[in-house]
Protein backbone atom coordinates (compact mmCIF):
# COMPACT_ATOMS: atom_id res chain seq x y z
CA UNK A 1 0.00 0.00 0.00
CA UNK A 2 1.91 3.41 -0.85
CA UNK A 3 2.59 5.59 2.05
CA UNK A 4 -0.32 8.37 1.55
CA UNK A 5 -2.80 5.85 1.38
CA UNK A 6 -2.25 4.12 4.61
CA UNK A 7 -1.78 7.50 6.15
CA UNK A 8 -5.62 8.75 4.86
CA UNK A 9 -6.51 5.18 6.20
CA UNK A 10 -5.31 5.43 9.63
CA UNK A 11 -6.39 8.98 9.62
CA UNK A 12 -10.28 7.83 8.42
CA UNK A 13 -10.31 5.22 11.08
CA UNK A 14 -9.03 7.52 13.63
CA UNK A 15 -11.35 9.61 13.10
CA UNK A 16 -14.02 7.10 13.45
CA UNK A 17 -12.92 5.86 16.64
CA UNK A 18 -14.99 5.92 19.84
CA UNK A 19 -13.59 8.02 23.16
CA UNK A 20 -11.77 6.61 25.61
CA UNK A 21 -12.86 7.49 29.16
CA UNK A 22 -11.34 10.38 29.70
CA UNK A 23 -12.51 12.13 26.39
CA UNK A 24 -16.10 12.29 27.80
CA UNK A 25 -15.92 14.43 30.83
CA UNK A 26 -18.30 17.48 29.37
CA UNK A 27 -20.65 14.92 27.89
CA UNK A 28 -24.14 15.14 28.60
CA UNK A 29 -25.74 12.85 31.84
CA UNK A 30 -28.49 11.10 29.89
CA UNK A 31 -29.04 7.87 32.59
CA UNK A 32 -27.50 7.18 36.16
CA UNK A 33 -29.04 4.03 37.54
CA UNK A 34 -27.54 0.82 39.28
CA UNK A 35 -25.63 -0.02 36.23
CA UNK A 36 -23.76 2.71 35.87
CA UNK A 37 -23.69 5.92 34.48
CA UNK A 38 -24.35 6.55 30.33
CA UNK A 39 -23.77 9.72 29.10
CA UNK A 40 -23.48 11.35 25.29
CA UNK A 41 -21.74 13.56 23.11
CA UNK A 42 -24.06 16.06 21.10
CA UNK A 43 -21.10 17.28 19.29
CA UNK A 44 -21.27 13.29 17.55
CA UNK A 45 -24.58 13.85 16.60
CA UNK A 46 -25.38 13.31 12.72
CA UNK A 47 -29.00 13.26 11.45
CA UNK A 48 -29.34 11.25 7.71
CA UNK A 49 -33.43 11.39 7.15
CA UNK A 50 -35.30 9.58 9.89
CA UNK A 51 -32.07 7.99 11.44
CA UNK A 52 -29.68 9.92 14.04
CA UNK A 53 -26.75 8.54 15.27
CA UNK A 54 -24.86 9.43 18.56
CA UNK A 55 -21.92 8.23 20.69
CA UNK A 56 -22.61 7.23 24.06
CA UNK A 57 -20.14 6.27 26.80
CA UNK A 58 -21.26 4.42 29.66
CA UNK A 59 -18.78 4.52 33.45
CA UNK A 60 -20.01 0.80 34.87
CA UNK A 61 -20.85 0.74 38.36
CA UNK A 62 -18.83 -1.74 40.49
CA UNK A 63 -16.17 -3.90 39.22
CA UNK A 64 -17.31 -6.79 37.22
CA UNK A 65 -16.07 -10.19 37.04
CA UNK A 66 -14.79 -9.72 33.36
CA UNK A 67 -12.92 -6.77 33.99
CA UNK A 68 -14.82 -3.91 32.13
CA UNK A 69 -15.11 -0.57 33.83
CA UNK A 70 -16.82 1.16 30.88
CA UNK A 71 -18.51 1.27 27.21
CA UNK A 72 -18.59 3.27 24.58
CA UNK A 73 -20.66 2.84 21.71
CA UNK A 74 -22.35 4.52 18.19
CA UNK A 75 -26.09 4.10 18.54
CA UNK A 76 -28.36 5.10 15.77
CA UNK A 77 -31.81 5.49 15.76
CA UNK A 78 -34.74 5.60 13.29
CA UNK A 79 -36.87 7.65 14.10
CA UNK A 80 -39.49 6.87 12.56
CA UNK A 81 -40.06 3.08 12.75
CA UNK A 82 -38.92 3.52 16.46
CA UNK A 83 -35.94 1.17 16.38
CA UNK A 84 -32.30 1.48 17.28
CA UNK A 85 -28.94 -0.30 16.80
CA UNK A 86 -25.91 -0.31 18.20
CA UNK A 87 -23.38 0.19 14.81
CA UNK A 88 -19.96 -0.55 17.16
CA UNK A 89 -18.56 -0.77 20.82
CA UNK A 90 -15.89 -0.28 22.16
CA UNK A 91 -14.95 -2.00 25.84
CA UNK A 92 -12.41 -0.77 28.62
CA UNK A 93 -10.95 -2.30 31.55
CA UNK A 94 -8.50 0.01 34.22
CA UNK A 95 -5.70 -0.47 31.44
CA UNK A 96 -7.57 0.96 28.16
CA UNK A 97 -9.41 -0.18 25.62
CA UNK A 98 -9.90 -3.80 25.02
CA UNK A 99 -10.74 -3.04 21.05
CA UNK A 100 -13.67 -1.90 19.07
CA UNK A 101 -15.77 -3.91 17.28
CA UNK A 102 -18.87 -4.21 14.91
CA UNK A 103 -21.54 -6.48 16.78
CA UNK A 104 -21.52 -9.68 14.81
CA UNK A 105 -23.97 -10.21 12.27
CA UNK A 106 -24.04 -6.06 12.09
CA UNK A 107 -26.20 -3.95 13.53
CA UNK A 108 -28.81 -5.53 15.11
CA UNK A 109 -32.33 -3.55 15.50
CA UNK A 110 -34.95 -3.75 18.60
CA UNK A 111 -38.08 -1.23 19.73
CA UNK A 112 -36.16 1.56 21.36
CA UNK A 113 -39.09 0.88 24.61
CA UNK A 114 -37.15 -2.63 25.30
CA UNK A 115 -33.84 -0.55 26.76
CA UNK A 116 -34.05 2.55 28.86
CA UNK A 117 -31.09 3.84 27.01
CA UNK A 118 -32.15 4.13 23.50
CA UNK A 119 -35.82 5.05 25.30
CA UNK A 120 -34.01 8.38 26.25
CA UNK A 121 -32.15 8.79 23.36
CA UNK A 122 -35.37 8.40 21.18
CA UNK A 123 -37.58 10.91 23.39
CA UNK A 124 -34.19 13.30 23.74
CA UNK A 125 -33.07 13.28 20.08
CA UNK A 126 -36.13 12.55 17.77
CA UNK A 127 -38.46 15.59 16.87
CA UNK A 128 -41.40 14.83 18.28
CA UNK A 129 -40.87 11.62 19.32
CA UNK A 130 -43.70 9.97 20.84
CA UNK A 131 -43.86 6.75 22.94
Amino acid sequence: MPPVIAILLAAALAAQALPAPAATEGWEVLLTDQSGETRIDRATVQRDGDVIRVTTYTALAGRRPDGYVAAAARVAIDCARQIYAFERIAIYNDAGSLGERTPDGGPRYAPVSSQEIPRRLYALLCPGAVQ
